[in-house]
């Protein structure tokens, strides 16, 4: 099959096989097209909960220092408790370098 991408979509395409050390335009557009397949509407509706809880304890200045392989764990561990290991799959290639300030509290309901 030969998919024909918009110039941008292109750029971010190469420019993300080149960063993110992908194989190649295949391997990064599979990905994606399984990430969106398995981003279900309950999935959409958790993380604008967890967003609105988070944002409230910000105002109320509620937050502390954590690190977001702490966070990704936690979503893979509730990923998989709810959908299954397949689930998770899409969840393997994220950067390992990121870093907040800020984080509320809750863990994965």
């Amino acid at each position: 099959m030969d998919v024909l991408l918009k110039p941008e979509l292109e750029k971010f395409v190469a420019d993300k096989v080149r960063t993110l050390h992908y194989a190649d335009a295949s391997d990064i557009v599979n990905e994606a097209l399984k990430e969106r397949e398995e981003f279900t509407p309950e999935h959409e509706i958790y993380l604008r909960r967890e967003v609105g809880r988070g944002l409230d304890e910000l105002r109320r200045g509620q937050c502390r220092a954590f690190d977001a392989e702490t966070i990704i764990a936690q979503e893979r561990q509730r990923l998989r408790a709810h959908y299954g290991r397949r689930a998770v799959a899409g969840l393997t290639r994220r950067p390992n370098a990121l870093r907040a300030r800020c984080h509320t509290g809750h863990g994965p309901s």
